[in-house]
């Protein structure tokens, strides 16, 4: 039976995006099941529409859906091999999150713990606060970079006022 016939649409729709960020996932390797798990988490909080519930974990967010599926179709996240036609509000989100996404997998998983306790907006010193509570190992510039990641992923145009855009207008012309 060729992998194809029982893939569900959700792991087609995450190799495509692997695929189009360049991202190919070995499993095997732990390092490629972190990022795989942060991405998808990454990807479903951008607007993208993912079956997979995650929690928090010792490492961050995890999907144990997705840990069984990724082994499940292991050759086809390293071959990136999926049929699935990405759409362009897809791409959007896509081509923001390949913009700006890091290899650094502390600062990932500072971003995606932010995300999921909902804390990107709040008082810095709160989220730096809370995010070593949970998460001691992570250094307060790691945070401090999880916080702007997650700020530069999740921030929309719609959210620019027209106050918002004439301040900012005026912090660029000052020279």
């Amino acid at each position: 039976m060729n992998s194809d016939d029982k893939m569900t649409e959700d792991i087609k729709k995450l190799i495509a995006y692997l695929k189009y960020l360049n991202i190919p996932i070995d499993v095997n390797n732990s390092k490629d099941r972190f990022k795989l798990q942060k991405i998808a988490f990454l990807i479903k909080s951008m607007g993208i529409r993912l079956k997979y519930e995650f929690d928090l974990y010792l490492y961050g967010v995890y999907s144990q859906e997705l840990y069984i599926e990724s082994f499940e179709f292991k050759n086809d996240f390293i071959e990136l091999k999926s049929d699935y036609q990405i759409n362009e509000d897809e791409r959007i989100i896509l081509e923001k999150l390949k913009e700006n996404l890091t290899e650094d997998n502390r600062i990932l998983e500072a971003t995606t713990t932010i995300i999921y306790k909902d804390l990107v907006y709040e008082d810095i010193d709160k989220v730096i606060n809370e995010i070593k509570e949970i998460k001691p190992h992570l250094s307060e510039d790691e945070i401090l970079e999880g916080i702007n990641l997650a700020k530069r992923l999740l921030f929309k145009e719609e959210y620019l006022t027209d106050e918002i855009k004439k301040e900012l207008e005026l912090w660029d012309n000052i020279d």
